[in-house]
């Protein structure tokens, strides 16, 4: 038992440390962040770092500014702690920023698995602004329109439908997993001209990749596109994140961060070869 126990530590610890690794390798600085915040848990690295960031006097000289946090993150529902990576890419919502974000998870996996065969990752990926301009357009009251963001972002699809259930039923197709060719059509009907201005980037031949306007993100912070990858028999994501954009103090920050979680990273790979990773 304790052997087994030790061994599991272990393989996740070489799932962390390689994914450091690969983040210094990236170009990406470390930011400690303290544990508590405001006399909480730590449930979000992203405030505590750009915390420290804003105390630097040239804290806006270095554009993108690419850095990381480590260390668990406390889940109130659960009362439980999740080891976590958080990653931000802080461009001042540079265009092309989502894209690079996207296109630099695609190589995390290959990166740990090495010789491994994949097997198939789906990546989810919604976006904040899309969903606020199609509640607007469907005469969606502001309060009504912030009940539903935040239904989403808690993961309480009932109270979203709710809120739903009183308008056109065709936005419905819009908050459940399609594809990208039928998605855009879908939402070209309240947004007109976004068939143009989809986003594109490059991702593993073994991804499959589905948008869903139900997906907001857990932050409020949130305001573009936001991702989450995961595997059907892992139930948690590898990672998820998003475009955002964050006041803390005198400073408006903007950017792009994810977190990555090292324990379903260590299972997806341990599913990979049998166990042995």
């Amino acid at each position: 038992m304790l052997n087994a126990w030790l061994r599991h530590n272990r393989q996740q610890y070489h799932v962390f440390v390689r994914l450091i690794d690969f983040l210094l390798g990236q170009g990406f600085d470390p930011v400690p962040t303290p544990p508590t915040r405001d006399a909480e848990y730590r449930q979000d690295h992203t405030r505590a770092m750009l915390d420290i960031l804003s105390s630097f006097r040239d804290w806006d000289s270095r554009r993108p500014l690419k850095v990381f946090s480590t260390g668990p993150l406390y889940q109130p529902r659960t009362s439980q702690w999740t080891e976590a990576i958080d990653v931000e890419i802080l461009d001042g919502n540079e265009p092309d920023g989502d894209a690079q974000a996207l296109e630099l998870i695609g190589t995390i996996m290959p990166t740990l698995a090495e010789e491994i065969p994949q097997d198939e990752l789906f990546l989810v990926v919604g976006h904040v602004g899309w969903l606020g301009t199609v509640l607007s357009r469907l005469g969606m009251p502001v309060d009504a329109q912030q009940e539903i963001h935040t239904a989403f972002r808690q993961g309480d699809l009932v109270a979203a439908d709710h809120w739903l259930s009183r308008y056109d039923s065709r936005v419905r197709s819009l908050l459940v997993p399609k594809s990208a060719h039928e998605f855009f059509p879908a939402l070209e009907e309240w947004i007109p001209g976004i068939t143009a201005a989809q986003p594109h980037w490059a991702v593993p031949d073994h991804w499959t990749v589905r948008w869903d306007l139900s997906l907001t993100g857990s932050w409020p912070y949130y305001t573009g596109l936001v991702f989450s990858l995961g595997h059907p028999e892992i139930g948690h994501p590898l990672l998820n994140g998003g475009r955002f954009s964050l006041t803390q103090g005198r400073h408006s920050w903007h950017g792009v961060g994810f977190t990555l979680y090292p324990d379903p990273m260590h299972r997806y790979l341990g599913m990979l070869d049998g166990g042995q990773y």
